[in-house]
C-alpha cells in the first residue's frame, strides 16, 4: 500500500504487519509517568489516544508507567500537599505552552500550506480539541 513503512523486527516470533501512528509527544513515556505519579486521569477520545500512544513505547517503558500508577497511590495524602497543587498548575502551563508550539508548527507551516484548514490529525481527530481537553484534565 501506497506511504507505508515496513521494518524488520529484531524479534524471534514474527509479529506480522503492524500499524503506527505518526510521532507524538504523548508517545514520550516522560509524560504518562507524571500522569501516572500526580493521579492525572484522562477520559474518553484522549484516554483512548493516550492509550494507543503507549504501544508505541518500548515495553519496559509501558511497564514503568504502570509500576507508577500502582505505587504512587501509596504515597499518603499526596493531594492535599500544597507542592502538588503547584506541580499540577505548571503541568498545565507546560502543556499550554506546548498547544501554542503545536498550532505553530503544525496549522502554519503544513496545515495552512496545504489548504486543509480542518485541523484534523493523522488519525482523523482535531488535535487541538484533543490537546486543550487533555489540559483541561490538569485543572486544579
Amino acid at each position: 500500500m501506497k506511504n507505508q513503512y515496513f521494518y524488520k523486527a529484531d524479534r524471534k516470533e514474527d509479529l506480522g504487519p503492524q500499524r503506527f501512528s505518526g510521532a507524538s509527544a504523548a508517545q514520550s513515556s516522560v509524560f504518562h509517568v507524571i500522569d501516572e505519579f500526580l493521579g492525572i486521569e484522562h477520559f474518553g477520545v484522549e484516554r483512548a489516544f493516550l492509550d494507543n500512544q503507549r504501544g508505541c513505547m518500548p515495553p519496559k517503558h509501558r511497564e514503568f508507567i504502570v509500576w507508577v500508577r500502582q505505587n504512587a497511590s501509596k504515597i499518603p495524602d499526596i493531594k492535599e500537599s500544597a507542592d502538588y497543587q503547584e506541580t499540577l498548575q505548571a503541568v498545565q502551563k507546560f502543556r499550554e505552552a506546548h498547544i501554542k508550539e503545536v498550532y505553530f508548527q503544525v496549522m502554519k507551516f503544513i496545515v495552512f500550506p496545504a489548504g486543509d484548514a480542518t485541523g484534523l490529525g493523522t488519525g482523523g481527530s482535531s488535535f487541538m480539541r484533543l490537546l486543550l481537553n487533555i489540559v483541561s484534565d490538569c485543572k486544579v
